[in-house]
């Protein structure tokens, strides 16, 4: 096969992977229904899924709509022990549970081959997209960028050689409105050109009583451009450039829960609809130097909470902001025996996010009217209490990879490849509150000084890595894989951290590098054309990480901070810079998963059953752990162990009606590990046990007890999930087809976090979508009336842990609510 019918194959020149879909197989949108296979070059030649020995599950762009797959949370539905928020994905337990954005994801997220750091999962749409693909368990031999969890990858559509349109437009609830098209150009033989846009808007989710206002809502779009260059005969180059744009009013964290607790502003044994006891807060402390209000410490005392998930009361709505840059420029060449490949990629991301940090309103007064930045923004002149949060996140990012596979004739072939990585970022940080915006003018202080303010320096990681896998068939139906990687990793960071003058400005430096070999060994056999047994040993690595910028107290003079008795405001801060220690506590180390998987493939009755099973071990070394220390994060490293087992089905029972299902199991335990919860310093929690030390004395610290979460399960880690779906399509009067299809998808309950207590539990959750697709056999249209999330459930699927600045609530992440609309697609 040359290069250009090879191109015409591949959406991208990528690693790719795929599986048994149901597609429709036609030149337009009629005629039956068949089980097709997807073909993909995962080890460097085209293969069908079926014959590849890896986990893995791929949606084409057909069935990326027969499943109504429109984002990254919608993919978890059709995925065996996988959970995506809107925060981060887990694979089989592992994510990211580090607190710092040094830290790297569990998951690879790719587009046409290029790792991206900041992948806007929230924002991102699929749209002319060729497929997705989710490789499970630790990568690294295969790809640039090593992995612990697994990969995604997203392979957009490539520009073919003939003309080509489409255009999809969708009305629904919420006044969603959506567009989305692609235009194909054969410019001339050797040049093909590809543009594709996609524009969004919809209605927020959730209603601000305060305000009146609803928010959640989206506003954005993505334009992509892709240019195909037949060089030469043997060489193709490919220019990949897409811009994203985001104007709205969502927000990764709106309701609050808490049910109130005099001492620590919220209870750690009961979740409500209250609000936060903020009398022994740091604002409440600042306010008895200052008397900005009077009365009850707790200026919540008379505020509600609507007991609603979708129903808010804050005084501040959201806003997100986000811009993302995307290039990439890979060559490809044929020699005669080998192919080299070339994929250089720049990603540029600007995030700029808003949210009312307390996520309550009072109705409490400040005894004078006060000019500040509520919003971290903007000087408004106000008596209402108010206090936000402002993430301005900006990075840059560069790969450069170089891949050479060989295509020989005999037993042995074999994959090489250099990959480079850079990232630089800058995170500055702003929590407001009118109590710090008096006090930095009473002590004439620098506008900077009017939040807590976190103003961090350019981070920088640097990555470098050689990666490769040998190839030998043993014999006809048996061949050997050997993998091998060695990463080199280098980190820093600088920030500073200011809180009036009670800590010193100074930056916060810290550095680290860390270098690993990794690799693996799968062993694959066929014992008939229909089935492939397989088994992996395999080791995964993720680089470790710095925790943010620490702070020391500047001890010169405390009491020098305003008029009056700060005692309990020293103490305060004490306990925040002395949280980080010295610098070399600054790092936390790599993760290692040393992971063991068989597993089988098998086709049956002609092709119209199929049945995909594995099971797996993770000696999962150094999981990083972060939590929250007052107000600043640390992580720190333990140990777990992980197994569990997954199976996929796909039966075409006539050409009209198929069948899907998939089953997981996964268990989790935490091992060696102890850590403090500041969400229950006391140990109040019956589930929780006090870590003791070579004495057998329980251990604490300066914000209270640390706990023991040995045997613990992992975040995001249910026991066990079921996929179910079903299609059937009516030949209506020999002239059209109509489609209806029902999908099911249950998760069992899960933790929050590495605490595991009953307030962390996230109970089992379901969703059921329908749809219809009416579509005539000969014309390319088709009309699709859709119901997501039938039962109109409001499923929480994260709980994160407020700090003590603001009592202690918790944060929910709620899926989305019940979705219907209407979409006509239309194709030339």
């Amino acid at each position: 096969m040359n290069l250009k019918t090879l191109a015409c194959v591949l959406p991208m020149p990528i690693f790719t992977t795929g599986l048994i879909t149901v597609t429709i197989a036609q030149p337009a949108f009629a005629q039956k229904k068949v089980l097709e296979e997807v073909i993909v070059t995962a080890q460097r030649r085209e293969q069908s899924v079926q014959d590849v020995a890896m986990s893995i599950t791929a949606f084409s762009s057909e069935s990326l709509e027969a499943r109504a797959i429109e984002g990254a949370e919608d993919i978890q539905f059709s995925l065996p022990n996988v959970v995506i928020t809107n925060t981060q994905a887990v694979v089989r337990g592992v994510g990211n549970n580090a607190a710092t954005t040094t830290a790297e994801a569990g998951l690879g997220y790719h587009v046409n081959g290029v790792y991206l750091k900041f992948p806007l999962t929230s924002v991102t749409e699929y749209f002319d997209t060729a497929r997705i693909e989710v490789l499970r368990g630790p990568q690294g031999t295969l790809y640039g960028r090593n992995t612990s969890a697994g990969v995604i990858n997203i392979i957009t559509n490539r520009p073919g050689e003939e003309w080509e349109a489409n255009l999809s437009a969708t009305v629904g609830n919420y006044n969603t409105r959506k567009v989305s098209g692609a235009l194909n150009i054969p410019v001339s033989d050797g040049v093909r050109q590809r543009f594709a846009a996609l524009s969004i808007e919809r209605d927020g989710y959730s209603y601000n009583e305060f305000t009146g206002n609803n928010v959640d809502g989206r506003d954005a779009y993505e334009v992509r451009s892709t240019t195909a260059f037949d060089l030469t005969e043997k060489l193709i180059l490919d220019v990949y450039g897409s811009y994203l744009e985001e104007d709205s009013d969502r927000s990764t964290r709106t309701k609050g829960v808490c049910t109130k607790d005099a001492e620590l502003g919220c209870s750690p044994v009961a979740l409500g609809f209250e609000t936060p006891d903020v009398t022994n807060s740091i604002y409440t402390t600042l306010n008895r130097v200052l008397q900005l209000y009077t009365g009850d410490d707790d200026y919540f005392i008379n505020s509600t909470n609507p007991d609603d998930y979708r129903r808010l009361r804050m005084d501040q709505d959201p806003y997100s902001t986000s811009e993302q840059l995307q290039l990439a420029v890979e060559f490809n060449y044929a020699a005669e025996k080998f192919q080299l490949t070339s994929l250089s990629g720049y990603i540029h991301t600007a995030v700029d996010n808003f949210y009312d940090f307390d996520r309550f309103q009072t109705d409490r007064l400040l005894t004078q009217p006060l000019t500040y930045r509520a919003n971290g923004k903007d000087f408004e002149t106000t008596r209402a209490i108010k206090s936000g949060r402002v993430d301005i996140l900006e990075a840059k990012q560069l790969t450069q990879e170089f891949r050479v596979a060989s295509d020989f004739d005999g037993a042995v072939n074999f994959l090489l490849g250099l990959f480079y990585y850079r990232n630089e970022q800058v995170l500055n940080v702003r929590i407001t509150h009118p109590l710090l915006a008096a006090g930095q003018d009473r002590l004439g202080l620098d506008e900077d000084f009017e939040f807590f303010h976190y103003l961090g320096d350019p981070s920088h990681t640097r990555s470098k890595a050689v990666f490769s896998e040998l190839y030998y068939d043993y014999s006809a139906n048996t061949r050997v894989t050997f993998g091998l990687r060695y990463t080199e990793d280098e980190k820093d960071t600088s920030g500073r951290l200011l809180f009036l003058n009670l800590i010193d400005p100074s930056p916060s430096t810290a550095q680290g590098s860390w270098s690993a070999l990794t690799g693996k060994v799968t062993v694959e056999y066929s014992p008939s054309d229909d089935t492939l047994l397989f088994a992996t040993l395999s080791r995964g690595y993720k680089a470790g990480g710095l925790n943010p910028g620490g702070a020391q107290s500047d001890n010169s003079d405390p009491q020098n901070l305003l008029s009056g008795n700060l005692q309990q405001t020293t103490d305060f801060i004490d306990g925040v810079t002395g949280s980080q220690g010295p610098v070399a506590e600054r790092q936390f180390d790599p993760e290692f998963i040393n992971a063991f998987e068989v597993g089988a493939k098998s086709t049956y009755l002609d092709g119209r059953f199929v049945a995909n099973y594995g099971a797996f071990y993770y000696d999962y070394q150094g999981l990083q752990v972060g939590q929250i220390d007052e107000a600043l994060t640390l992580t720190t490293n333990s140990d777990a162990e992980v197994y569990g087992a997954e199976a996929e089905f796909t039966f075409a029972v006539t050409d009209a009606l198929i069948l899907e299902s998939s089953l997981a199991y996964l268990h989790t335990d935490i091992q060696n590990a102890q850590s403090h919860d500041v969400g229950d310093p006391n140990g109040e929690d019956p589930n929780s046990r006090q870590a003791t030390d070579e004495n057998g004395d329980g251990r604490t610290n300066e914000d209270g007890i640390i706990k023991d979460v040995s045997g613990n399960s992992l975040p995001s880690s249910p026991e066990y999930s079921v996929k179910l779906g079903a299609a059937y399509t009516f030949n209506i009067a020999g002239r059209f087809g109509l489609t209806a299809r029902v999908d099911h998808f249950f998760q069992a309950d899960y933790f929050a976090n590495q605490f595991n207590k009953n307030t962390d539990t996230l109970d089992g959750w379901s969703q059921t979508d329908f749809q219809l697709v009416l579509f005539p056999n000969e014309r390319n249209w088709k009309l699709r009336a859709f119901v997501k999330n039938i039962e109109d459930n409001d499923d929480v699927v994260a709980l994160s842990q407020d700090s003590p600045l603001a009592g202690r609530f918790r944060s929910a992440n709620v899926l989305e609510p019940q979705l219907y609309g209407l979409e006509f697609n239309y194709s030339y």
